[in-house]
C-alpha cells in the first residue's frame, strides 16, 4: 500500500519520491568457509585455509532517528576486521572508484585533469539516502537480492537500493568478486550463485527478512546470474527483475548467451514465478515468451541506453552536456517505479500496486511513447497481429512474424510504417543486425537477403557494425563468435571480406 514520504529526496534520486521508511545501510565482510579464494596479487595465496571473502552491503529500513546521509563516496569504505584481506578490500574501492570515474565521465582515474577530478570528488561527496549501521525498522520485511553487471562496481544502483529500501524492503548486493582471483569484475557464474545463497543467510542474521518474500534484481551479467538462480531446482527465488539482459533483443540462433539460455528453456516448465523483463524499445523478449509457466511483465524504454539502467549511468546524463540528460533521467525515473510496482504487486500482493502497474503506461505505444509495458499471463504468448487495426506489430509480434517463417511480410511492414512513430524500435541498427544473423544462423540466406533493403537503417550501416562486431571478436580471442558474424557478412555480400579493423 502507499504511504506518505518520510523525507525529501536526495540528489541523486532525480524525481523519485522516498517511502515511509528511512534508509539503513550496513557493509561488512563475511567468510564462506564451504569455498577458498586466491589472489596472490592481493596477498592472498592459494590455500584452503582462506575462506572466500564475500563483501555484503545492505540496505534496509530504518527505525526514526537522527543521523545525516552519507555520501555516495563512502559506499567504497569497505575496510575488513580481517587483516588477511586488507589489500583485496583497498585494491576492490580502487577499482570501483576507477569504474564510477569511466562510466560517469568516461575517463580514467589516473587519466582525470583537475577539473574532472572536481567533478569525480563532488559527485563522490553527493549526499545519499542511507544512514551507516542505522538501527533497523521492526519487520519482517521483503528480501531483494541485487547483482550489478560485467565490469560494473558493487554500488552501480545505489539509488534503486536506496529507494526499494525506502519503501520498506531489505535489499543484499556483494561485489561478486571473479571466482578465479584474477579480476575483480563479476563472477557470475556459480560462485556467484553461492554468494547469493550466502546473502541470504547473513541478511536474514543481521536484519528482520520475511524468509517467505525473496525476490531478485540483476543488470546485464547480473541479470544472467538471475535467470541461472531461477532456473535452478528449489530456487529461493519468488520474483525476478531482470535489467536489459542484452540477449532481449536477438534470437536463439546466436550462442552468445548460452550461459543461461540453454537451462532457463529446460527449465521453462519449472519457472513459474513473476518475472519483469526491462529492456530497450526494441527489445524482442523471446526468452521471457518463451517462460510460458511464470506471469511476465515487459517494459521497454525509448530514452534508456544499457547503462541507464542503473543509477551510475545517469549520473554521466549531465544536462549542460547531453541533450537527452532530462529524458534519460525521466526514464530511469519510471525504470525504478516499475521495478518498485512490480515488487509490491508480487511479493506483497497489493492490489493497488498491481492496478498501477497495469494503468501507468496504458495508453502509451512502442516507441511512440518513452514507456511501453505489455503483461503475459501464465501460458499466454504473444498477441497475433492484427493488421486491420493499421499499426505497426510490436517488437514481439515482429519476432514471432520472423521465428514463423514470415520474412517477407517482415519487409513489406517496414516499408509500410516506417515513419509511423510505433515503428520507431525497428530504426535500431542492432534489429537490423539481429534479423540478419538470425535468417543467416537459421539456414535462410536468401530471405535475409531478400529482406535486406527494407530496413530503416541503410544496408552498408547494417554490414559495417556486423564486420566491426566480428573484428571485435577477433580482437579478444573469440575467433568463433568472429566467425558467426563473418558467416552472415559473407551470406550478406559473397564476395566481402571481414572488415578492416579499426
Amino acid at each position: 500500500m502507499f504511504v506518505a514520504a518520510a523525507a525529501a529526496a536526495p540528489p541523486l534520486w532525480g524525481g523519485l519520491a522516498p517511502g515511509a521508511h528511512r534508509v539503513g545501510f550496513r557493509s561488512f565482510w563475511s567468510a564462506d568457509p564451504g569455498r577458498s579464494y586466491a589472489s596472490p596479487e592481493c596477498g592472498i595465496p592459494a590455500d584452503p585455509k582462506h575462506p572466500r571473502p564475500v563483501l555484503v552491503n545492505l540496505w534496509y529500513p530504518a527505525a526514526a532517528g537522527d543521523g545525516a546521509g552519507m555520501p555516495h563516496g563512502d559506499y567504497l569504505k569497505i575496510a575488513p576486521d580481517d587483516s588477511r584481506y586488507a589489500t583485496l578490500a583497498s585494491e576492490l574501492a580502487e577499482y570501483a572508484r576507477d569504474v564510477i570515474s569511466q562510466e560517469t565521465l568516461r575517463t580514467a582515474l589516473e587519466d582525470l585533469d583537475d577539473a574532472q577530478r572536481a567533478t569525480l570528488d563532488a559527485l563522490l561527496a553527493t549526499p545519499t539516502a542511507s544512514v551507516r549501521d542505522a538501527a533497523p525498522a521492526p519487520g519482517p520485511f521483503p528480501l531483494i537480492l541485487y547483482h550489478a553487471g560485467y565490469g560494473s562496481s558493487f554500488e552501480d544502483n545505489a539509488v534503486l537500493c536506496e529507494l526499494l529500501a525506502s519503501h520498506g524492503y531489505i535489499v543484499a548486493g556483494s561485489a561478486f568478486l571473479d571466482g578465479t582471483g584474477e579480476s575483480f569484475n563479476i563472477d557470475a557464474e556459480l560462485d556467484s550463485e553461492a554468494d547469493l545463497r550466502h546473502l541470504i543467510r547473513v541478511a536474514g542474521e543481521s536484519l528482520p527478512v520475511d524468509w517467505s518474500r525473496i525476490g531478485m534484481v540483476g543488470h546485464s551479467g547480473g541479470a544472467h546470474t538471475a535467470v541461472r538462480f531461477m532456473s535452478r531446482l528449489g530456487t529461493p527465488l519468488d520474483a525476478v527483475v531482470l535489467l536489459d539482459t542484452t540477449q532481449d533483443y536477438h534470437s536463439f540462433a546466436d550462442t552468445r548467451w548460452n550461459d543461461m539460455v540453454p537451462l532457463a528453456l529446460d527449465s521453462a516448465d519449472e519457472i513459474r514465478i513473476p518475472l519483469l523483463f526491462a529492456a530497450r524499445q526494441h527489445a524482442l523478449f523471446r526468452l521471457g515468451d518463451s517462460l510460458f509457466a511464470a506471469p511476465r511483465t515487459y517494459v521497454t524504454f525509448r530514452d534508456l541506453e544499457h547503462n541507464s539502467f542503473i543509477s551510475q549511468g545517469v549520473m554521466l546524463a549531465d544536462p549542460a552536456t547531453h541533450p537527452d540528460a532530462a529524458a534519460v533521467r525521466a526514464g530511469y525515473d519510471e525504470l525504478c517505479r516499475a521495478v518498485r510496482l512490480f515488487l509490491d504487486a508480487e511479493l506483497r500482493d497489493d492490489p493497488e500496486a498491481r492496478a498501477a502497474l497495469r494503468s501507468r503506461w496504458a495508453d502509451a505505444g512502442p516507441g511512440e511513447s518513452p514507456v511501453f509495458a505489455e503483461f503475459a499471463a501464465v501460458g499466454e504468448r504473444p498477441p497475433a497481429y492484427d493488421e486491420s487495426l493499421g499499426l505497426p506489430p510490436t517488437p514481439r509480434q515482429m519476432a514471432a512474424l520472423l521465428d514463423g517463417g514470415d520474412a517477407s511480410r517482415v519487409g513489406e511492414l517496414l516499408e509500410r510504417f516506417g515513419d509511423h512513430p510505433r515503428a520507431r524500435p525497428f530504426t535500431e541498427t542492432e534489429f537490423a543486425t539481429s534479423v540478419m544473423f538470425q535468417l543467416v544462423h537459421e539456414g535462410r540466406e536468401d530471405e535475409a537477403r531478400g529482406l535486406l533493403g527494407h530496413f530503416p537503417t541503410p544496408d552498408a550501416e547494417i554490414l559495417r557494425v556486423l564486420g566491426a562486431m566480428g573484428n571485435m571478436y577477433r580482437r579478444v580471442g573469440a575467433t568463433h563468435l568472429a566467425e558467426r558474424f563473418d558467416r552472415v557478412l559473407e551470406a550478406l555480400e559473397p564476395e566481402s571480406e571481414p572488415a578492416p579493423d579499426q
